[in-house]
């Protein structure tokens, strides 16, 4: 017993000792007065009511059925490296507490008086644990003497972060069409996550689906956040209510797009100057073909306005100097500095390059008949004919005119006169794609019977 107890008990019992000698004296006063005696009896009551209520030493039983418990340590438990994978704060916690409480508190007092709470902050292991509620006493308000329940089941995991965490992202939809967006970057670039061990080792990315279809078609400096989620392996995705997740010590729910849309347009890709130099002798460009042969450039309206942008060039020639085949090359475009965007920016270009094919005409060339049926005799309207000649300058620039053989067929003819094609052929070019033309194309055959 303390002496701040001794004291109380011993003011109890001078009042009370007081009382006693009042009480006789107002007994002696109306004894043999009856109207006083239900005065005194009254006075007497009073007094004793009075001295009962400023009574500290005497108590009375109060019951609180739902009172509400705290939870308190849980960033304290963190910093030792712990945490409660329980779930104790999405609902409130209640408890019945049995307080003996001061006569003179008695009306006053409410549960939170006792702050009733579940302290965490001392633990120090992992595991399914019992953890007490706790209750304040105190000689003003009196002694907590029962808990109901005593303590509530938990269970604790090792508190742990997972720096550098990746942030990836995907762009779903469509920009606006006609324009085009420059410069996107997302800050940050990694998160740190902080939680349970179990959720935290799962974590492999932090991942955002940007809707370009939100974007304005309008040119301008954007900046927009966006919340993100977190995946595991099988990129599916952990309940991050456990998890703290930071950035240089700053809390995140989001992260911030920034970039510039600008207007857009096509612009072809010119011809002029791509090439330089000529191919071998008797070799030609049979065609250029550019893949894509248009550009999407994107630029301030200020200079689409002004029309200042009408095709675009190929940041290098192709030197087709000497070639006897055809090329192929991949090239990047020419960028002006006015443009903040050209897509794609390179081409993919093909030099087709071939024989030159030339045509040369031969003057009188002999016409001979063939297949003459039997015991018939023909006779050719025209002896000679002019031929033309078409093909790859390298075979027929030097081609003699022996090498040209030109004949009529008279295979399967009757006694007559008869129109017939006049057919050839060049020796020497057998394996070389030409056309012969002759001018007649077709002669007068006449057959007469031996």
């Amino acid at each position: 017993m303390n002496k701040k107890t001794s004291r109380q008990e011993n003011a109890a019992k001078t009042s009370l000792s007081s009382l006693r000698v009042v009480l006789k004296s107002i007994v002696r006063a109306v004894k043999h007065n009856w109207p006083l005696k239900l005065l005194a009896l009254v006075l007497s009551i009073l007094l004793w009511a009075g001295l009962i209520m400023q009574d500290p030493a005497l108590k009375r039983e109060r019951v609180f059925s739902d009172a509400q418990v705290s939870i308190i340590g849980m960033e304290t438990l963190k910093n030792y490296g712990y945490v409660v994978m329980t779930d104790l704060t999405s609902q409130p916690l209640n408890a019945r507490l049995k307080v003996d409480v001061p006569q003179m508190e008695y009306n006053n007092v409410t549960a939170a008086n006792y702050n009733p709470r579940i302290e965490l902050g001392r633990i120090r292991e992992t595991g399914e644990m019992q953890v007490k509620i706790a209750a304040t006493s105190s000689s003003n308000y009196g002694d907590v003497v029962e808990i109901t329940p005593e303590s509530v089941d938990i269970f604790v995991e090792e508190y742990v972060s997972r720096f550098r965490v990746p942030i990836a992202y995907t762009l779903s939809n469509r920009f606006p069409d006609g324009f085009y967006c420059d410069k996107l970057t997302v800050s940050p670039g990694s998160i740190t996550v902080s939680g349970p061990r179990s959720l935290v080792e799962r974590v492999r990315r932090a991942y955002v689906d940007f809707d370009c279809s939100m974007i304005p078609a309008a040119e301008g400096h954007y900046i927009t956040s966006i919340p993100f989620e977190l995946l595991d392996e099988k990129e599916e995705r952990i309940d991050d209510s456990l998890i703290t997740i930071t950035s240089e010590s700053i809390r995140l729910d989001s992260v911030t797009f920034e970039f510039e849309m600008y207007p857009s347009l096509s612009l072809p890709i010119g011809e002029i100057g791509l090439v330089k130099g000529e191919p071998a002798e008797g070799y030609e460009v049979k065609g250029i073909n550019v893949y894509p042969n248009t550009i999407v450039a994107a630029a301030p309206q200020v200079y689409l306005d002004e029309d200042l942008l009408l095709m675009l060039f190929l940041e290098k020639q192709i030197d087709l100097s000497g070639l006897t085949e055809s090329t192929h090359q991949i090239i990047r475009v020419q960028k002006p500095p006015e443009l903040k965007n050209i897509t794609p920016e390179s081409v993919s270009v093909t030099i087709e390059i071939g024989p030159k094919i030339i045509s040369r005409i031969f003057e009188s060339i002999t016409i001979t008949a063939s297949d003459t049926p039997a015991n018939m005799v023909g006779a050719l309207s025209l002896k000679k004919a002019d031929v033309t000649l078409t093909g790859p300058q390298l075979s027929i620039s030097k081609l003699k005119a022996t090498a040209l053989k030109l004949n009529c067929s008279l295979l399967g003819l009757e006694e007559g006169i008869h129109s017939v094609p006049i057919e050839g052929f060049c020796q020497g070019l057998e394996d070389v794609e030409y056309s012969l033309s002759f001018n007649p194309s077709v002669v007068e055959i006449s057959l007469t019977r031996k």
